[in-house]
């Protein structure tokens, strides 16, 4: 259980270190950002591994039994887990990365507008900027800052 939560930690903070490289390599090499939806992607493969992380944590503690499938994983985890360990702000960043990137899979159409990456669904527009971007990663980066165990 403790090599399965150091694991998803290390596979967590090694997808945000790819968020974080894309992001600073599209604004001081490319200048645009064509990149923002990868981003964004890379952030929600982090936080699932960090949702993973504290689940398997709190296993290893005997304090809760692991759901099976990723949905419930994530509910226990925003319902039971993580008020513990993150503030509000942490985890309302982590629900809006998992929100965004569901749009995104979604998305009827989507598009790179100057600093804007536009996402269509049925429910109407998002625009998704690099500066908020690089805002959920700042809130990603001190979520991992915060997990128990150093790996």
């Amino acid at each position: 259980m403790l090599k399965k939560c150091i694991s998803s930690f290390k596979n967590a903070r090694t997808h945000l270190e790819i968020a974080q490289r894309i992001s600073d390599f599209e604004v001081k090499v490319v200048g645009e950002n064509r990149l923002l939806a990868k981003i964004l992607v890379e952030l929600q493969k982090s936080v699932s591994f960090v949702i993973d992380s504290f689940i398997y944590y709190e296993a290893f503690a005997n304090k809760i039994r692991i759901p099976a499938d990723k949905e419930t994983r994530a509910k226990l985890f925003f319902d039971k887990v993580s008020k513990k360990y993150l503030s509000e702000k942490q985890s309302e960043g982590m629900k809006q990365i998992l929100r965004l990137t569901k749009e995104h899979k979604k998305a009827h159409f989507e598009f790179v507008k100057k600093d804007k990456f536009v996402i269509f669904d049925e429910k109407g527009c998002k625009i998704l900027t690099s500066p908020k971007l690089k805002e959920l990663i700042a809130i990603l980066n001190s979520v991992i800052s915060n997990f128990p165990l150093k790996a």
